[in-house]
C-alpha cells in the first residue's frame, strides 16, 4: 500500500513538471496575428483602423505599416503608428480593436502586427485602400439681431449643422468686451453699455476636427432711443434750382477718430429723410451731376458740420451744393532726337508738371519708342511744363529747347498737341576720377577681385536709372575710374569664385554687406579723388559641416525700366547672398546668375541671418536655422525695387467707356503684357469692388458690373504692383 502511494506520488510530480513546462513555454510565445484587419477612411484625413484579436492577454501593443500604392511585399512597407495596448484612444467593442489615424491623401496599403515581450506576431491580411479627406460641410440655421440698445441684455442662440451629422461645437473669435458663448449649446448673451456699431465673429467647428470650422459674422448697432429721431432737409445747386437726385451718407461720431457711416439714402427732387439715433452726425452729399461735399459747403471732414440730435427729435438741413463738370483729356506728342547727327533717342523718359486754377499739381511721365516718338494722354485744364530729365549721356532739357525751367513753355492743355519736340546735348566729358587700392587683411594688395562704381542720389527716383562701372584695374590692387557723371558714388567690390568677402566701401572699415551704409564719394566735375583703401577679409576657416542654404531671388514688383516691363517674379541677375552665423560673422556667400538661384554650402548646423542685397533695392534680412550638419534649407526670396514715385498707365492705352456708365463699364487695354488688378473706389475712398484681369500685349478688353452701386462719383484703379492709373468715372441711371 505504501509503495502504491508512493508510486502515486511521483507520477502527480512528473505531471506538474509537465504541466510547468508547457506553461512557460505558453508564456514565452509571441502574439498571433490580428484578423479580420480593416481600414475606413473617415472624414478630415483620418481613417478608422479596425481588427480582432482572440487572444489579449499578454499583448503590450499593435503595429500599423504602410505602403503607398498597391503591394503584397511585405519588406516594402513602412511603420505608420504603433499603438500601445494602454492607449486611451483605442477601443474594444465586440471583440474587435478600432482607433482612428490621421493620413494623407492617396492610395495605400496597410496590414498590422501586435506584439508583446517575447515580439512582434506576423501580419495581418493586407488591406488595399484609397484615403482622402471627406469634404464636410458646415452652416448655420440662425441669424443673429442686429439691432440692441443700451443696458438691455443682448441674446443669440447660434445653431449650424453638418453635412456628415458631426457633433458642432461653438467659440467666439471677435466680439465686445462681456460678451461670450457656450460652447455646446451656442448660447450667446452680452449688456452693451454704450451705443455703436459692435462686430461678433463666432465659430462653428466640429467636435473631431476644430480646425474645420465655418464662421458668422454681423455686427449689433447699438441704439439709445427706442422712439427714432430724423433728420431731413432739401439740396439745391448755388444757382437756386432743386438737385433732382443723389445720395446723402450720413456718419455718426464715434469714440474713434472717423465717423462711422450710418446709413445711405437715395433722394429725389432735392428732399432726403432718415430715421436716425440720438447723436452727433455728419453729412456728405453726392451723386451724378454734384462735385461731393460734407454739409455745411466744405470737401473735407475736418471742416464739416455737426448736426446734433436727441432721441424723438426731428432736425432739419438745408445744403447748397455746386454741380459737376465732366473730365476732358488730351493727347501731347512729340519726338526726340540728338543734336548732333539728328538720330532718334530710344526709352528717352519725357515728364510732365501740372498746375491748376486751384494749385493742384498733376505729375505724370512717359518714354520714347524706338523711332524716338512719344505720346501722353493728360487731364485737361491743366497747365502743364514739359521736360526731358537728366538721363544717360545727354543734358537735361525743357520745351521749348531751353535748359532753364523759368524759361519753359507753359502749355495750356484744353485740345491735343502734336509736334512738341526735343532736340538734345550729348554732356561733355569730365576730367575727373577716382583712385584707390584693394588690400587685404594684411594690407597686401589683391589682383584677383573687381571693383564697380555705382551712381546713387539722395533725392526721389535716383535708383531708376543706376548707373554703374567697372574700375580699370592693376596687378597689384590699384583701381581707378574716370570721366564719371558728377555725384555721389559708392563702391562695391566683386570676390566671386575667391574665398575673399565681397561688399561695399566703408571709410576706415572692412567692406560691409549693405549697400545702404556704404560711405558715399562726392565726385565733382574736375575732382579726382585719391587713395580709397578698400579692406577685402578672407572668409574665416572654421570647421566646416555639409549643411546647404540655397534659394531663388525674384523680383517683389512689377515696374517699367527703359519702357521694358519687369514682372514680379523675374529672376535678378548679381545679388549677393551672406550668411551670417550668430556672432555676425560671415560664415559663405554666393551670387545669383541668370535664373536668379544662388547656393551655400559647407554650412554647420545652427542658427543664420541671410543678408541678401543688390544696389536699387531694398536689403533682405531673414533668419535660417540648419537642424544639423547635413541639412538642406531653401530660401527663396523677394527684392523690392526702392520707389518714390509711381507712375501711371495712360500711356498704356488704357481707355474707360461709357462714361457716364449705367451698369457695365468697359476697359480697353493695349500693349502691356501683365496681371491688372481693377478696383473701384468711391469717392470717401472706400473699395467697392475688386477685380483681377490678365493682358497678352494684345488689345484686350474688359467689363466690370457696376449695378449694385448707386448713382454716383467713383473711382477706378488700375495697377499691377509699381505702376498705377487711377479714372474717375460717374453712375447715372
Amino acid at each position: 500500500m505504501k509503495s502504491k502511494f508512493v508510486k502515486y506520488k511521483i507520477l502527480l510530480v512528473l505531471f506538474s513538471l509537465l504541466l510547468s513546462t508547457n506553461i512557460s513555454f505558453g508564456k514565452e510565445e509571441k502574439p498571433e496575428p490580428p484578423d479580420d484587419f480593416s481600414v475606413t477612411p473617415h472624414i478630415a484625413n483620418f481613417g478608422l483602423f479596425k481588427w480582432k484579436m482572440h487572444q489579449h492577454a499578454g499583448i503590450s501593443g499593435f503595429i500599423i505599416y504602410y505602403h503607398i500604392g498597391n503591394s503584397e511585399e511585405t519588406s516594402e512597407f513602412e511603420i505608420l503608428d504603433t499603438v500601445s495596448a494602454t492607449d486611451p484612444n483605442l477601443k474594444l467593442e465586440n471583440g474587435y480593436h478600432s482607433i482612428f489615424l490621421h493620413v494623407a491623401k492617396g492610395e495605400y496599403s496597410f496590414f498590422i502586427t501586435a506584439f508583446n515581450q517575447f515580439g512582434e506576431s506576423d501580419p495581418s491580411n493586407i488591406v488595399f485602400q484609397t484615403m482622402g479627406e471627406n469634404e464636410v460641410k458646415i452652416h448655420f440655421t440662425t441669424r443673429a439681431d442686429t439691432i440692441g440698445f443700451v443696458g438691455e441684455e443682448y441674446k443669440y442662440e447660434a445653431r449650424a449643422e453638418a453635412s456628415t451629422g458631426a457633433i458642432i461645437k461653438y467659440k467666439m473669435k471677435t466680439g465686445p468686451q462681456g460678451m461670450d458663448i457656450e460652447p455646446n449649446s451656442g448660447k450667446l448673451s452680452w449688456t452693451p453699455k454704450e451705443e455703436g456699431r459692435y462686430l461678433v465673429i463666432i465659430h462653428a467647428y466640429l467636435l473631431l476636427n476644430p480646425k474645420i470650422f465655418f464662421p458668422q459674422d454681423w455686427n449689433i448697432i447699438v441704439k439709445k432711443c427706442k422712439k427714432e429721431s430724423i433728420i431731413s432737409g432739401t439740396i439745391k445747386y448755388q444757382n437756386g434750382e432743386i438737385v433732382e437726385s443723389g445720395i446723402v451718407k450720413i456718419y455718426k461720431k464715434s469714440q474713434q477718430t472717423e465717423p462711422d457711416l450710418y446709413s445711405t439714402i437715395e433722394f429725389t427732387n432735392g428732399v432726403f429723410s432718415k430715421e436716425v439715433d440720438e447723436g452727433i452726425y455728419y453729412l456728405r452729399f453726392d451723386g451724378e451731376k454734384i462735385i461731393p461735399e460734407w454739409y455745411e459747403d466744405v470737401y473735407i471732414l475736418a471742416e464739416a458740420k455737426p448736426v446734433q440730435v436727441k432721441c424723438g427729435e426731428e432736425k432739419k438741413v438745408d445744403a447748397v451744393v455746386d454741380k459737376y463738370i465732366p473730365i476732358e483729356y488730351y493727347k501731347i506728342s512729340g519726338k526726340v532726337t540728338r543734336e548732333s547727327d539728328g538720330a532718334p533717342v530710344p526709352n528717352a523718359p519725357i515728364q510732365f508738371f501740372g498746375r491748376n486754377n486751384q494749385s493742384e499739381e498733376n505729375k505724370k511721365s512717359t518714354t520714347t519708342n524706338q523711332e524716338g516718338y512719344y505720346e501722353k494722354t493728360l487731364q485737361g485744364n491743366y497747365n502743364y511744363i514739359v521736360a526731358f530729365p537728366t538721363w544717360g549721356n545727354y543734358l537735361p532739357q525743357f520745351y521749348n529747347k531751353v535748359d532753364n525751367p523759368l524759361d519753359a513753355t507753359i502749355l495750356e492743355l484744353n485740345s491735343n498737341i502734336g509736334h512738341l519736340d526735343f532736340v538734345l546735348k550729348e554732356k561733355p566729358a569730365f576730367p575727373n576720377s577716382i583712385t584707390g587700392l584693394v588690400v587685404n587683411e594684411e594690407g597686401y594688395g589683391l589682383s584677383d577681385v573687381s571693383v564697380i562704381a555705382y551712381k546713387v542720389e539722395d533725392k526721389p527716383g535716383f535708383n531708376k536709372g543706376i548707373i554703374s562701372r567697372p574700375a580699370v584695374k592693376t596687378d597689384n590692387g590699384g583701381f581707378k575710374f574716370e570721366n564719371l557723371i558728377p555725384g555721389n558714388y559708392i563702391l562695391m567690390v566683386n570676390t566671386k569664385n575667391t574665398r575673399k568677402i565681397p561688399g561695399y566701401y566703408k571709410s576706415n572699415n572692412s567692406v560691409i554687406r549693405k549697400w545702404k551704409d556704404a560711405t558715399k564719394i562726392e565726385v565733382s566735375e574736375s575732382g579726382n579723388v585719391r587713395n580709397i583703401i578698400i579692406k577685402v577679409p578672407n572668409l574665416s576657416n572654421q570647421g566646416s559641416g555639409n549643411g546647404v542654404i540655397n534659394g531663388i531671388i525674384t523680383e517683389g514688383d512689377s515696374y517699367y525700366v527703359d519702357s521694358l516691363l519687369v514682372n514680379k517674379g523675374d529672376p535678378i541677375t548679381g545679388a549677393v547672398i551672406f550668411a551670417l552665423d550668430q556672432n555676425k560673422i560671415v560664415r559663405n556667400f554666393d551670387f545669383t546668375g541668370g535664373s536668379g538661384r544662388y547656393e551655400m554650402k559647407s554650412l554647420k548646423s545652427g542658427k543664420y541671418t541671410i543678408i541678401t542685397d543688390k544696389v536699387g533695392y531694398i536689403t533682405n534680412d531673414k533668419e535660417v536655422v540648419l537642424a544639423d550638419d547635413n541639412s538642406t534649407v531653401g530660401n527663396n526670396v523677394e527684392l523690392y525695387k526702392i520707389h518714390v514715385d509711381v507712375t501711371d498707365f495712360s500711356d498704356k492705352n488704357i481707355f474707360i467707356y461709357p462714361n457716364p456708365v449705367e451698369n457695365d463699364l468697359n476697359i480697353s487695354v493695349e500693349g502691356m503684357n501683365t496681371k491688372l488688378n481693377m478696383i473701384v473706389y468711391n469717392n470717401l475712398g472706400i473699395m467697392m469692388s475688386y477685380n483681377s484681369f490678365f493682358v497678352n500685349g494684345t488689345k484686350s478688353n474688359f467689363q466690370i458690373n457696376l449695378s449694385n452701386l448707386s448713382t454716383g462719383f467713383y473711382y477706378l484703379k488700375i495697377e499691377n504692383g509699381l505702376n498705377s492709373g487711377l479714372y474717375p468715372f460717374v453712375i447715372s441711371r
